[in-house]
């Protein structure tokens, strides 16, 4: 099995992370033409990959980190769940309730709309 991840563009998915440096700036919203091309480019490239040798791929972390808003992490984490599935790709959304959490472990529940943006339901 083939991997990779999927943090695209990282300028969007680790805004405002502390541990990067230099710091992301906040406020850089997903979904502009330019985040479009680099989701295709990405997309494209392992799916010319799977086609030359056969080999399944697995995108074996993708996510956006909870200092962005949710309804921009919910829409880039359902494109992105959608495109995997389109292309047979196997994956595994990261992570369960850390900085890129899916999931509130305090109230037990899955954070708004993640529901939707991992599984379509």
């Amino acid at each position: 099995v083939a991997t990779f991840h999927d943090y695209g563009p990282h300028e969007f998915t680790h805004q405002g992370a502390a541990w990067m440096s230099p710091k992301m700036p906040m406020g850089r919203v997903w979904g502009g033409p330019a985040d479009t091309a680099e989701f295709a480019d990405a997309y494209s490239q392992a799916t010319s990959f799977h086609k030359k040798t056969g080999i399944p791929v697995l995108v074996g972390e993708f996510g956006v980190i909870d200092t962005v808003p949710m309804d921009q992490r919910n829409s880039w984490t359902k494109a992105r769940r959608k495109a995997m599935e389109a292309a047979g790709f196997s994956w595994c959304a990261w992570d369960f309730s850390g900085a890129f959490k899916t999931y509130d472990v305090n109230r037990r529940q899955w954070l708004p709309g993640m529901t939707d943006a991992l599984t379509g339901r």
